[in-house]
């Protein structure tokens, strides 16, 4: 689309030469170009080169370059939030340490104890287990269905 805007641009002076806006793109698109092109020299041109080659390689290095600056940005955020974790970690440690000594010899004793001493958990013998009886529900009244049929 562009491109045939541009051919239009360009035919406007040599169908129209004689119109203000025929006029006003041969200024724009012949004259203000031919002036320069006269004006240009061989240093100006490697100039022009060099810049157009360094802005092509911008533009395409620009994506990755843009993707590594955003992962060095979230690196860095992480980086923080752990070193302030770490800080308030340490912080807590500190007033925990007088207690730690005391908590590992109760650990170690726990561990280390002869398992006979292990606290059971299992019934005492004296109680009998009986398998229950299931029982019919009392009726209140004489018009309720037979206890079978409930659920069918």
């Amino acid at each position: 689309m562009f491109i045939s805007l541009l051919c239009a641009a360009l035919a406007m002076p040599m169908l129209f030469p004689k119109t203000p806006v025929g006029a006003w793109f041969k200024r724009l698109l012949v004259d203000y170009p031919a002036r320069l092109l006269a004006r240009m020299t061989l240093s100006k041109m490697l100039l022009l080169l060099v810049m157009a080659v360094a802005t092509i390689a911008f533009v395409q290095a620009f994506p990755a370059e843009l993707a590594w600056l955003a992962a060095a940005d979230v690196a860095t955020y992480v980086e923080l939030v752990a070193a302030i974790g770490l800080a308030a970690a340490s912080v807590r440690i500190r007033s925990f340490r007088p207690q730690l000594a005391s908590i590992a010899a109760r650990l170690s004793r726990w561990v280390m104890r002869p398992a006979r001493t292990l606290p059971t958990h299992a019934r005492s013998r004296s109680q009998s287990r009986r398998p229950r009886q299931p029982r019919a529900p009392h009726a209140d009244d004489g018009d309720a269905p037979a206890w079978g049929l409930a659920f069918a």
